[in-house]
């Protein structure tokens, strides 16, 4: 795909994605052992009954959420960050650029290094095969090499390849967790699903989902600007996410509390099971499958800002990138403050980007700044002084926030 048309509206017959694709790239996207993890962390805070609900609550509200956010590129033709433009005008668009770019290298880099790392561990329960394989490393080269690969030749070149391969990984996918849940349920007692009602740490599990759900909708608009309708765009995108984010956080949350696992890392499980080659296969495919979006939004936030830069040096660059951050995983050590950081940024820029289309918010751009600035603030200092409810302060003070600058603004 070529730089110069980032700016550009994609014309419906450059439009290659039925509500089918939309599913599979967000389905995709969401199914890796990253979003395990997340369903691992909540867990042993929350137990498996009050975990479960607020990962059903929490995907489908962000389902939701970002399901409108694809509209918006279903209706502009435009990437995310693109759009953003309209809102906060082009110097905040570009410092919502940055901000994305950083979080996009921060979940590659972690994608690579915990797929890594499992790779490394099941090859190791071989036994037959030892050396330079079993060195997390090795492995970290060899998918962040792939992966880049992948990306360097972009969205409309590989679509049917993606197909396939988004196809098979769910297959996978169903194939592990089947035999995973049977093997945890069997072997948990009643009291593992026994929780205490705490209402700071419902509202702290609920900020974990909701933020690892906002984590993708600066990047939702770069691939429904391609769908052919309306309903593709919402709807694809929803049940895309909503579904594998409501069996990757169950299967991490059952992991981490019943088999003890850390994070949920169902790795051991798997082994103890025989899936050793489907596991290899899901762990390998998928973080391939999910950098392609990470490293691709990356290249398109850059874009805003640089429109003339090539889409090739960019890709490669930022593989490049990804590869020696996963080497040592500077984000994995603050995962949980990385979430925050996600959270207080992107949730007020999210819903006010959907609230600007839906409320008619076209004919001013500061309003939008100053509930962006408001909004974060608010969810900074929040998790500052609390270290919960910051994604129900950066929803409900943006609903209410935005609306009402722009009342001020528009007499």
């Amino acid at each position: 795909m070529g730089s110069s048309s980032i700016l550009e509206p994609i014309s419906m017959n450059r439009r290659i994605y039925s509500g089918l694709d939309i599913f599979l790239i967000w389905a995709g996207a969401n199914t890796c052992i990253a979003t395990i993890f997340t369903g691992g962390l909540i867990a042993p805070r929350l137990g498996i009954l009050l975990s479960i609900l607020v990962i059903i609550i929490g995907s489908l509200v962000g389902g939701l959420i970002l399901g409108l956010v694809g509209t918006l590129g279903y209706y502009y033709g435009l990437p995310t960050m693109v759009i953003t433009r309209r809102v906060f005008g082009d110097r905040f668009s570009y410092l919502a650029s940055f901000f994305n770019v950083i979080q996009l290298i921060g979940w590659a880099s972690i994608l690579l290094y915990v797929s890594a790392e499992a790779i490394s561990v099941a090859i190791k329960s071989f036994s037959i095969v030892d050396g330079y394989l079993t060195d997390p490393v090795v492995w970290v080269i060899i998918i962040g090499v792939l992966e880049t690969l992948y990306a360097l030749r972009g969205l409309e070149k590989i679509i049917w390849y993606h197909r396939i391969s988004v196809v098979t990984l769910i297959i996978a996918l169903i194939y592990e967790s089947y035999f995973i849940i049977v093997s945890l349920l069997s072997n948990a007692s009643s009291s593992l699903f026994m929780s205490n009602m705490d209402v700071d740490s419902l509202l702290w599990g609920l900020d974990i989902v909701l933020a690892t759900a906002i984590s993708w909708s600066p990047l939702i608009a770069d691939y429904t600007r391609y769908s052919r309708s309306y309903s593709a765009s919402l709807i694809g995108t929803w049940s895309g996410y909503t579904l594998t984010s409501i069996l990757l956080y169950g299967l991490g949350a059952l992991s981490a509390v019943v088999a003890n696992a850390y994070l949920g890392d169902p790795t051991e499980v798997a082994i103890n099971l025989g899936l050793n080659t489907v596991f290899l296969y899901f762990i390998a495919l998928s973080a391939i499958t999910t950098n392609l979006i990470n490293i691709y939004s990356a290249v398109v936030s850059t874009q805003n800002i640089f429109p003339k830069t090539r889409y090739s040096i960019l890709s490669l660059s930022y593989g490049t990138i990804i590869l020696l951050l996963s080497i040592i995983p500077v984000f994995l050590l603050k995962f949980e403050y990385f979430l925050y950081y996600i959270g207080d940024l992107f949730i007020p820029l999210t819903i006010i980007l959907v609230l600007h289309k839906y409320i008619g918010g076209d004919r001013a751009i500061l309003p939008g700044i100053l509930t962006w600035i408001i909004g974060s603030g608010l969810s900074i200092y929040v998790t500052v002084s609390m270290g919960f409810g910051v994604s129900l302060i950066g929803i409900i003070s943006t609903l209410a926030l935005y609306p009402l600058i722009s009342k001020i603004f528009w007499r």
